[in-house]
C-alpha cells in the first residue's frame, strides 16, 4: 500500500488537499470519488530509496526542528494509547501542518507498511532523523518500549533547541549594534565628512593627523566602497568554501576553542550535548561503547570530537569512562566527578543527565556574562568611532578659528 497526495474539488467547488493510502493511483481516485470529490491531481509519495532522492533534496531545508519535536511528541502519545505504528504515522501525517513534514511522515509510513522497522524507515531521511535519533528508536523497538523512548527523544530535542535559541538570542543585540555602527560610519564617511572637509580644501595649513586619516578613509569609502564590499563578499564565500575542507575547518575550530568566553561556551555546549546524548542512549538500552561512538557525532567542534572519539576507544580497551574523558581535557571536573559516581553506583545514565544539567546551567551563566560584556563593549566601540570623527572635524576648525583670532 502506498501513500498519495491529492488536490480535489468538493460538490461546492471548494478545493481540498490531503493524503490517503491505496494500493494504486486508480484505487485512490476511486476512494475520492466515493467521497464526492472531483480529482484534479494525485501523486504518489515515493517509498523506495531511488524515488525518494528528489523528495529529500526538495524537503530537507524546509523541515524545522520544531516540526521534528512535534512529530515525536504526537507519535509517542498515539503509541502510548496502543495505536499500531502504521495508523499512528497516518494520523500524525494528517495532523501535520507542514507539507514537507507530512510528505516525509507518509513516506516513512509507506516504508513501515512494506514490513520495515520504524528505525529503518526513518533512516531513509538521515538529514531529518540523525543517527542518534534512529539508534534510540532502534533500541526502543528491540526492547519493546518505543513510546517511552520517543518521550525521552522529544525532551532531548527540545532541550537542545532551547540552548540553540538562547545562543542565537544572545547574539542578536551585538549583531544589531554592529550593523548600526557600520551604517553610521559609512553614512558619515560617504556623505557628511566630504561636505565638511571641503572647508579645509582652500586652507594651506597643515591638518592634524586624525583629520588626514579621516579624509583618507572618506575618500576610500567613496572611491573604493564597491570594491571593498565585493572583496568582503568574496572573502566570506572563499572562507565558506575553505571550511568544507576538514583540515581548514579543524584549524578554525581550534582557534575558537582558544578565544575567551567563546571557547568556554563552545566546550560547555558540546560537552553537555555529549553527556545528554549518552544518557538518553543508555536509558534506551544502547550498549555503552556504541552510545559513546554515537555521542561523538553530535559534537560540532572537530578537535573536541576527535578527543572524545579517542576517549571512547580507551573505554573499549577497558579504561573507565571518567578517566578516559579526563584525558580528553574538555569535560569539566564536576561532570567527571558525577560520571565517576555514576560508574561506581551503577546509575551512570542518571549521573550523566545531572552532568548535562550542570553544564547547561553554566552555559546559561556564560551567555549572560557574554551579553553583559558585549553590550557596554559595543557601546564603547561606537562611542570611540564617533569621537574620532568629531575630533577629526573639530580640531582643524578650532585651529583655524585661533589663527583668525
Amino acid at each position: 500500500m502506498a501513500a498519495f497526495e491529492y488536490t480535489a474539488l468538493d460538490e461546492k467547488g471548494k478545493k481540498q488537499k490531503g493524503m490517503l493510502q491505496a494500493d494504486t493511483a486508480r484505487q485512490a481516485r476511486q476512494q475520492l470519488r466515493e467521497q464526492g470529490l472531483f480529482v484534479e491531481t494525485i501523486t504518489i509519495i515515493p517509498s523506495d530509496k531511488k524515488q525518494r532522492k528528489s523528495l529529500k533534496l526538495g524537503l530537507f531545508q524546509r523541515v524545522k526542528s520544531d516540526e521534528v519535536v512535534l512529530f515525536t511528541r504526537q507519535l509517542e502519545t498515539l503509541l502510548s494509547a496502543g495505536i499500531p505504528i502504521a495508523d499512528a504515522l497516518h494520523s500524525v501525517g494528517l495532523q501535520t501542518s507542514s507539507t514537507s513534514m507530512r510528505k516525509i511522515v507518509m513516506a516513512v509510513r509507506a516504508k513501515v507498511l512494506e514490513g520495515h522497522s520504524l528505525a529503518i524507515a526513518l533512516g531513509e531521511f538521515p538529514a531529518i532523523f540523525p543517527p542518534l535519533y534512529r539508534a534510540t528508536i532502534k533500541a526502543g523497538e528491540n526492547a519493546g518500549h518505543v513510546d517511552s523512548v520517543l518521550a525521552r527523544l522529544a525532551d532531548y530535542v527540545e532541550k537542545q533547541q532551547a540552548i540553540h535559541k538562547k545562543i542565537q538570542q544572545a547574539m542578536i543585540y551585538p549583531a544589531i549594534m554592529l550593523m548600526v555602527a557600520i551604517i553610521i560610519v559609512i553614512f558619515l564617511l560617504s556623505t557628511l565628512v566630504p561636505q565638511i572637509t571641503v572647508l579645509f580644501a582652500d586652507s594651506n595649513k597643515q591638518l592634524p593627523l586624525v583629520t588626514k586619516v579621516l579624509i583618507g578613509l572618506s575618500e576610500g569609502v567613496r572611491d573604493y566602497g564597491l570594491y571593498i564590499t565585493a572583496l568582503i563578499i568574496l572573502g566570506i564565500f572563499l572562507f565558506q568554501r575553505a571550511c568544507r575542507r576538514i583540515t581548514f575547518r579543524y584549524r578554525v575550530h581550534q582557534v575558537l576553542l582558544k578565544l575567551p568566553l567563546v571557547g568556554r561556551l563552545t566546550r560547555l555546549v558540546n560537552t553537555s550535548r555529549f553527556c545528554r546524548t549518552i544518557a538518553i542512549l543508555l536509558q534506551a538500552g544502547v550498549p555503552i561503547i556504541e552510545a559513546l561512538q554515537l555521542a561523538t557525532e553530535v559534537v560540532n567542534n572537530l578537535p573536541m570530537q576527535r578527543a572524545l572519539q579517542q576517549a571512547s576507544e580507551k573505554v573499549r580497551e577497558g579504561v573507565s569512562i571518567n578517566q578516559a574523558l579526563k584525558v580528553s581535557g574538555y569535560v569539566p571536573a564536576i561532570s567527571l566527578h558525577l560520571i565517576a559516581n555514576g560508574e561506581s553506583s551503577g546509575q551512570l545514565d542518571a549521573m550523566l543527565n545531572r552532568a548535562a544539567e550542570s553544564e547547561e546551567n553554566t552555559t546559561q551563566q556564560t551567555i549572560s556574562t557574554m551579553i553583559s560584556l558585549l553590550e557596554p563593549l559595543m557601546t564603547l566601540v561606537l562611542g570611540i568611532i564617533v569621537l574620532f570623527i568629531v575630533l577629526a572635524i573639530l580640531m582643524p576648525i578650532f585651529n583655524l578659528s585661533q589663527m583668525a583670532g
